[in-house]
């Protein structure tokens, strides 16, 4: 009998320890999953008016800013101007900016051309919407290359700016406007004497990631 209730305590005691198991494994499955499609799902972000549309994805938690002075009224004011613009130069009206970016990132970061101490290295993705004049339309003609943006041929340029270093730029034309992606890297100072070119190369596929989800809805 004493063999008996030992061999009982025994076999639920093993039992106890396998349904532990068997919770903590369905918790990890849960807590992956969670992880892998909720926690790590990208921002989807649709930008839409009257006279244009888009829409992209960025990395979670990242936030749209808007230059307020955007509205379809405004817009509309601006075009009229564009289309009567006789100037013999290449200049553009711009009817709409975006500016996607961590939310680490303080308003007007870099505008002014400052920085504040202690800010940690990132990125930050910039769309210009400009309407061009006819009178310099034909000049533009199409973009040509090998690059291509939601179907578009692009122009890549780069230049260096104070703050950011080598930053990309990228022209494309769709329905009549001209859009600009700027991709702007910040180095800190304390990633500047880590490996700069590899913490760069990984930014950049950051940016490739989020220039592949660009889509036209216009």
């Amino acid at each position: 009998m004493a063999k008996s209730r030992k061999a009982v305590t025994k076999t639920r005691r093993t039992q106890f320890v396998l349904m532990v198991v068997i919770i903590l494994l369905i918790l990890s499955a849960g807590f992956f999953a969670y992880s892998h499609f909720f926690s790590s799902k990208p921002d989807n972000y649709l930008i839409e008016n009257k006279y244009y549309g888009f829409k992209l994805q960025t990395p979670k938690n990242w936030i749209a800013e808007e230059k307020t002075i955007y509205s379809e009224d405004n817009i509309t004011q601006i075009l009229a101007q564009c289309k009567n613009d006789e100037s013999s130069g290449a200049p553009v009206h711009e009817i709409g900016r975006f500016r996607f970016e961590d939310k680490k990132y303080p308003d007007g970061l870099g505008d002014s051309g400052s920085f504040p101490a202690g800010l940690p290295g990132g990125v930050i993705l910039e769309i210009a919407v400009n309407c061009v004049p006819d009178s310099i339309k034909s000049k533009i003609g199409n973009y040509s290359g090998n690059l291509k943006i939601a179907g578009e041929q692009a122009f890549e340029e780069f230049l260096n700016l104070p703050g950011f270093g080598k930053t990309a730029s990228f022209y494309f034309l769709h329905n009549g406007f001209q859009y600009k992606i700027n991709e702007y890297v910040y180095i800190s100072p304390s990633d500047k004497v880590k490996n700069e070119d590899k913490i760069r190369e990984n930014y950049n596929a950051e940016f490739d990631k989020i220039t592949s989800s660009f889509k036209f809805v216009k």
